[in-house]
């Protein structure tokens, strides 16, 4: 039998000698020219449409697919292409002095390129809020904008916007200085295919895979997304301390020592020094010495117990008590949803002014133990309570004895939270404290200032300047980090979200001074969160957090030989840096080969590579490679200062 898959003619023909032989159907003929060649034209469309949608019922064709019609096969499945978005921003509006002014819908801002940007909504100022607004010689206006095209082509580098259309009297000059990003692209067929692949026809945000196919969907700022719960190594918010507390240890002295030596069988050698300290109990059964006994040292290497004898010991019957250990452990019903988005945007804060927190600073008040003899000049102080650890102590702080012997405050020498000891002044003779003196204490700070001003995860903050606080120009260098001030991490299990717990703390130096920040931040992050805290979405039986990707931020420098200029391949470069996978190493091979793909005649192989992420504890790490950049698997890669250099055609 024929096979319709034959050219419309040779059908007929086969399908006409198989069912009436004795017409003649050769070239020329009548039953050629007035039933086959007609019948031929009228065929051929209805076997085209035939064969589309023989080609659309497969996801596999993808690629031969109108946009519409792959649209049509994937909503079988629930799954719509995300549309482009259009890029965002703040576009700054300078005038010659202060006045009451509207800025409506109508105005439009272009870039040197073309580009159009219209205000998201009307803005209506007045002389006295534009008062405020002080830049140079000018008062200025910031405007929220949108561009007119949608997808990236519609983004524009900071200092683009140079003319404005339709605007208000009064203006002498128009800027954005900040880029104006956000702009999206429309999904194609072959990233369609590769989310419909993925996709399911039951959506919750239960399992990983629903979840990464559910937001997905709903947010196109979305790139990519990493879903963390129970048994992930990144996950930490379900993890909890308990106390375990192990069975006393019974043991034999039968030499004379000042220490006794015992097998601790409930635990590992490398436990010893944690589960039994200073300050624990050696309880003498029988022998010289008998009752209970302050342990004074312990060497973990010898499993040896010191204790302070009243005079050598031996023939003794001996148990520890008193000794427990933190044991770590997941409980599950938390799920940490990481985002990889477009909408990384700048803002900024003003302080006025830099302010004191309280009379005393940040007060911690707790108790502590003398630690061994006294040694002249140099007095120590152990802190036994663990949650000093979690305190900065630096050399300039001081310390407040509060009860004990020599109440008073004394500088501290030394914050060595690592060992948890404090030295105290070097001129505290040793009548401040003696061995075994118990004191209780505070840690006063009086030049630090804490301020909190993020509603939005703080990704990175780019400039801290101060501000004239009559003109609000900006006077003096940039603040460094680390040196004028540093961001203090709360609780690290909510970092990069949109419940943060930061603090900005400044040296004392810019007391009373006014401060601007500007810092990156995520605007999609929030919104995510509010998606899935909504009733109709959240998830009963566990608790899901939106949070910014850990910012992996990527420096280098390539030189090249060839035609294309800086300007046109930096962009290039940019985007292949911010798109890579999670758990994805950047090479730098990948990125030779890119280059050369865009007709470069030469580009220098062993440039230097370094990435620096910022982990949740607020420690920033860093790496330095000419081959290749590995992060952790809840980090993204950021192009941050990424430069092409031009050597020669």
């Amino acid at each position: 039998m024929a096979k319709f898959d034959l050219p419309i003619q040779e059908f007929l023909l086969t399908k006409l000698r198989e069912n009436f032989p004795t017409f003649d159907l050769r070239e020329g003929t009548a039953f050629r020219d007035m039933l086959i060649k007609p019948m031929n034209i009228l065929f051929q469309p209805l076997r085209d449409q035939t064969n589309i949608i023989k080609r659309n019922l497969t996801l596999e064709n993808f690629a031969l697919m109108l946009d519409d019609e792959f649209d049509l096969l994937v909503s079988n499945i629930f799954v719509t292409r995300r549309s482009g978005d259009q890029a965002v921003g703040s576009v700054r509006v300078l005038f010659d002095a202060p006045r009451d002014t509207v800025i409506s819908t109508n105005v439009k801002f272009l870039t040197q390129d073309g580009l159009t940007f219209v205000p998201q909504e009307t803005i209506v100022v007045t002389a006295e809020q534009m008062r405020l607004n002080v830049q140079g010689l000018f008062f200025f206006v910031d405007v929220p904008v949108i561009a007119e095209s949608s997808g990236s082509i519609g983004s524009a580098d900071a200092g683009t916007i140079i003319f404005a259309e339709g605007a208000p009297e009064g203006i002498v000059q128009v800027d954005n200085p900040n880029a104006l990003t956000g702009g999206i692209d429309t999904e194609t067929n072959t990233q369609l295919f590769g989310r419909a692949e993925t996709s399911i026809t039951v959506r919750d945000l239960v399992v990983s895979r629903s979840i990464l196919a559910v937001i997905l969907e709903e947010f196109t700022s979305i790139r990519e997304a990493l879903v963390q719960g129970f048994g992930d190594p990144e996950m930490e918010r379900d993890l909890i301390s308990i106390l375990v507390s192990l069975s006393e240890v019974i043991g034999t002295q039968s030499t004379g020592a000042t220490a006794v030596s015992t097998t601790f069988t409930d635990v590992t050698e490398d436990f010893v020094s944690a589960l039994v300290a200073p300050g624990h109990e050696l309880i003498i059964e029988t022998g010289a010495d008998a009752g209970t006994h302050i342990i004074t040292g312990v060497t973990a290497t010898t499993l040896a117990v010191s204790v302070a004898f009243t005079a050598a010991a031996s023939g003794l019957t001996y148990r520890i008590r008193g000794f427990a250990v933190k044991e770590d452990l997941h409980i599950g019903g938390k799920v940490d949803v990481y985002a990889d988005t477009t909408t990384l945007v700048q803002k900024d804060i003003v302080i006025d002014p830099v302010e004191l927190v309280g009379p005393d600073g940040v007060v911690k008040v707790n108790r502590a133990v003398k630690d061994g003899a006294i040694i002249e000049g140099d007095d120590t102080l152990t802190v036994t309570d663990f949650d000093f650890l979690d305190d900065l102590v630096v050399d300039t702080d001081r310390i407040e004895i509060l009860e004990g012997p020599n109440i008073g405050i004394y500088d501290i020498q030394t914050g060595t939270v690592t060992r948890k000891t404090v030295d105290l002044e070097q001129d505290a003779v040793a009548s401040v404290l003696s061995e075994d003196d118990v004191v209780t204490w505070r840690i006063l700070r009086h030049y630090y200032e804490v301020f909190e001003p993020f509603e939005l995860p703080a990704v990175k903050p780019t400039r801290v300047v101060r501000l004239d606080p009559i003109t609000r120009e900006e006077v003096g260098i940039e603040l460094i980090e680390g040196a004028d001030f540093f961001i203090r991490v709360n609780n690290s299990d909510l970092r990069f979200s949109s419940v943060e717990d930061i603090e900005f703390v400044f040296d004392s130096t810019f007391v009373g001074t006014v401060m601007k920040i500007e810092y990156q931040t995520d605007t999609t992050v929030p919104a995510l969160q509010s998606f899935l805290d909504d009733s109709t979405n959240r998830v009963v039986t566990a608790d899901l957090l939106s949070r910014r990707a850990l910012p992996a931020f990527v420096d280098m420098t390539i030189s090249y030989t060839g035609d294309p200029e800086p300007a046109d391949l930096e962009p290039i470069v940019r985007d292949f840096i911010d798109t890579v996978a999670f758990n994805e190493p950047l090479q730098q091979s990948d990125i030779i080969a890119l280059i050369y793909s865009f007709s470069v005649n030469f580009v220098a192989t062993g440039f230097t590579m370094t990435v620096r992420v910022s982990g949740v504890d607020g420690v920033i790490t860093e790496e330095t490679n000419d081959s290749q950049l590995t992060i952790p698997a809840n980090a993204h890669f950021i192009a941050d200062n990424v430069v092409l250099n031009k050597t020669g055609a």
